[in-house]
């Protein structure tokens, strides 16, 4: 049941949409302040498989989550539109919403990517149309779970690499390896181009029907989305190698190409991102089959608390490079 925390983040921006004042700080407040004090809490290492009913309900929890996330946006949106908007008002009000589409949003688009079922796949794509970001699907599924901890993946960060510098390498990186692999395909069948046709024409909808200031705060909430993910990406891969066997060959995948997170509240609210080695290992199990190693590696503290700690680059390295020296990888 824990996992129903994933709707705490949509409950508060809806509150701060209809309530305003001091509502709208609150999804901040949650994110930098309160879950990095409240998230102290390690998760037992589960060596079973959660029972039928765990599954259903983590299951329903998952599905209903898109539903409720989409619902929240057509509300929020239909409360800027009546509201008389600046650029720092637009930019401030999307970073509002990324609270949500991005910190838990693409989080959910990240477990459904991975699903063999095509409705499934599908809405994770609905719910990265909402951020821009739909090229994700190809990058993630077919390069970056392949080349995780090698210099063929964009999405590894580097040792010594701040956060600012790869989300300048990565982002740009991972659009051009998502090309690469589609780029084999007819033209009319390569689906990177097909999301940009239909990001495009999201985007010249919404700035020709609503406006330039609505437009604003729409591309604001998918920038701050992406970069959420990002930082997620750089916690997560920070620092960690797989040898080099000879051309193009690296030693396989083990439970130590990420930094496992344990932390009770971060799992809970994001899907178990934090079990990240077992995804590698078995990228379609589902969330809630996911199993912490014993022997995997472990972050010092949740993912709210690393965020803030990687915006400052020498604090940053200060911890995670004292670690990585104590790491056989």
């Amino acid at each position: 049941m824990g996992y129903l925390l994933v709707f705490l983040l949509p409950t508060l921006v809806t509150l701060a949409f209809a309530l305003g004042g001091v509502w709208v700080l609150i999804p901040f407040g949650l994110i930098f302040f309160v879950h990095p004090l409240l998230d102290q809490i390690k998760i037992p290492v589960r060596s079973t498989r959660p029972s039928e009913l765990e599954s259903r309900i983590s299951e329903t929890v998952l599905l209903a989550y898109v539903l409720i996330q989409t619902a929240v946006l057509f509300f929020a949106y239909s409360q800027i539109y009546s509201m008389d908007l600046s650029t720092g008002r637009a930019i401030f009000l999307g970073g509002l919403l990324s609270t949500m589409t991005g910190a838990i949003g693409i989080t959910a688009a990240h477990e459904l990517i991975h699903r063999p079922v095509k409705w499934q796949r599908g809405l994770g794509l609905f719910l990265l149309v909402q951020v821009l970001y739909m090229h994700f699907r190809i990058e993630h599924v077919f390069g970056h779970h392949v080349w995780v901890g090698t210099e063929r993946d964009p999405a590894t960060a580097r040792k010594n690499e701040s956060l600012y510098r790869f989300w300048i390498r990565t982002i740009p990186a991972q659009f051009r390896d998502a090309w690469r692999l589609e780029s084999m395909r007819k033209w009319y069948r390569n689906r990177v181009a097909q999301y940009l046709l239909i990001q495009f024409a999201l985007v010249s909808l919404i700035f020709i029907g609503f406006g330039f200031y609505f437009g604003v705060v729409f591309l604001s909430q998918a920038l701050f989305s992406i970069l959420y993910l990002e930082t997620v990406n750089y916690l997560e891969h920070y620092g960690l190698v797989r040898l080099k066997t000879g051309d193009n060959k690296w030693q396989p995948i083990t439970d130590k190409v990420s930094w496992d997170c344990e932390y009770l509240l971060t799992n809970r609210i994001l899907f178990n991102l934090g079990i990240h080695n077992d995804h590698h290992l078995h990228p379609r199990r589902k969330y809630s089959e996911l199993r912490l190693s014993k022997e995997s590696l472990k972050m010092p503290f949740g993912y709210s608390t690393g965020l803030l700690l990687s915006l400052i680059p020498p604090f940053w390295f200060r911890i995670m490079n004292k670690k990585l020296e104590f790491q056989i990888v």
